[in-house]
């Protein structure tokens, strides 16, 4: 009969630990797991016989000339014990799925992901496309929770194959995964038409090859995928799949529907499901996704919208210390776009620190936007050219040079954030060319200044 190994302890003793390291105590299994893997894997209990046929695998390799390759090289042991478990200790067939990782690492979409670090997925956190929940299906397999909707927020799909290939490299630490396998788990609420067209248009040619990785090349089993919240035109899903799926692994796709009662009775506990499964866990992954980063989750996504936000509450701050007249029209400026333009550029790698810089950046260079259309306006009653409020404010947003007569503000105007003339109460007052207060010759320079600094940081981020 099946054994459940929930909770199997799966961490070596601390001799194994001191001796092997990190990436090689998948190498040393708790009891329970050798036994699994000697009933199911064909993996001798005597570990030198075992380490043997691990040296045999490796001899054929060296020939080959691919042990040095880059994604194997860093472990070569370790993999070739990982792909022995998979062939259930067929040197062949071991040898084989070995070539065709290597075949399809050449991939340039791929090439290189071997080196990457954790912290370069976390625009796939943010989606919650992809999460591996850290525990365990009834028969010992590592669950990986899919969300498909988030197909749609990436910027780059191909991070999705590099993110495949940085996963294999965990999987030297995993001997869960290893021995047990792996269940997918995959939920298409809110997935609409949208994305299904973005599966058979732009990301086709990524599912293909993430698919042709699964079936041919990946070293671990697939035990099951689970199907939650199926669309009505699942079927036209499936007919997109099915030409990349084996036959064997379209025998293993279940189909739930809401049926999440039937899911936690066969295959795993409810338990250790989140809600969206209907399960209690409050953890969606962010446990593991922290492990895996050093013990922190990534840093929240900057965007357009978030900086826009940020940047609006400080305007409405820094204004209200301008001392508009009651009857002033309100001060022409439009800084808020080409900063959130910035933001989307560094979105996915700008730091906290850097949101606030540039927040802080579209709420000065807004201020000195308004202080300098202001300052045109009280132009105008001494003669000033129509328009000038405007164009002013414009070339301030810009962080242009601004001269007198050129139908821009005039060129002595000062914003307050470069040192106005501060009220008892705390207020700031704009004072106008002509009249004695030393002002700036660009009014929105100091903006620009720190605009160049903040882009500076989001690129370092």
């Amino acid at each position: 009969g099946s054994t459940n190994i929930k909770y199997i302890c799966e961490v070596a003793s601390d001799s194994a630990r001191s001796t092997l390291g990190l990436e090689a105590m998948a190498r040393t299994l708790s009891p329970e797991l050798a036994d699994i893997a000697y009933r199911e894997l064909n993996e001798p209990l005597d570990t030198q016989h075992r380490d043997q046929i691990v040296q045999s695998l490796l001899g054929i390799l060296h020939s080959k000339g691919l042990a040095s390759a880059s994604w194997l090289s860093q472990d070569p042991t370790g993999y070739a014990l990982m792909y022995l478990r998979w062939a259930k200790f067929d040197v062949q067939k071991a040898l084989k799925r070995m070539e065709n990782t290597h075949k399809w690492m050449q991939d340039p979409d791929i090439k290189g992901a071997e080196d990457m670090e954790m912290q370069d997925f976390d625009e796939i956190y943010h989606t919650g496309m992809i999460r591996i929940l850290g525990r365990r299906s009834y028969d010992g397999a590592e669950i990986e929770m899919l969300r498909p909707e988030g197909l749609s927020k990436l910027k780059d799909p191909r991070i999705l194959l590099k993110f495949s290939a940085f996963m294999l490299k965990l999987s030297l630490k995993s001997p869960h995964i290893q021995v047990c396998g792996l269940v997918v788990l995959e939920s298409f609420q809110h997935f609409s038409w949208t994305e299904a067209l973005l599966i058979n248009g732009r990301y086709h040619s990524i599912m293909r090859r993430n698919m042709w990785y699964m079936s041919n090349a990946a070293p671990f089993r697939l035990k099951n995928i689970l199907i939650c919240h199926q669309p009505k035109f699942l079927s036209f899903l499936m007919a997109i799949m099915k030409p990349f799926m084996s036959a064997k692994m379209r025998q293993r796709v279940q189909i739930f529907g809401h049926d999440h009662q039937r899911l936690h009775e066969n295959f795993i506990d409810g338990s250790d499901l989140p809600a969206l499964f209907g399960g209690s866990n409050p953890d969606c992954g962010e446990a593991w996704w922290a492990e895996q980063r050093g013990g922190s989750l990534p840093p929240p996504l900057v965007t357009s919208e978030s900086v826009t936000s940020a940047a609006s509450s400080s305007l409405s701050a820094q204004l209200s210390k301008l001392e508009l007249p009651a009857d002033a029209a309100p001060p022409a400026y439009d800084t808020l776009t080409p900063v959130a333009s910035l933001a989307d550029r560094g979105s996915g790698r700008t730091s906290n620190a850097a949101a606030a810089a540039l927040a802080a950046v579209a709420a000065e260079a807004a201020v000195a936007s308004a202080a300098a259309a202001l300052s045109q306006e009280q132009q105008q009653g001494e003669g000033a050219p129509a328009g000038a409020s405007v164009a002013g404010a414009e070339a301030a947003a810009e962080g242009e040079p601004v001269s007198e007569g050129s139908g821009h503000a005039p060129e002595r105007t000062q914003a307050p954030s470069t040192g106005g003339t501060e009220s008892p109460d705390g207020s700031v007052r704009i004072e106008a060319a002509g009249t004695g207060a030393a002002s700036s010759d660009k009014p929105a320079g100091a903006a620009q200044q720190v605009a160049s600094q903040a882009e500076a940081v989001a690129a370092s981020n």
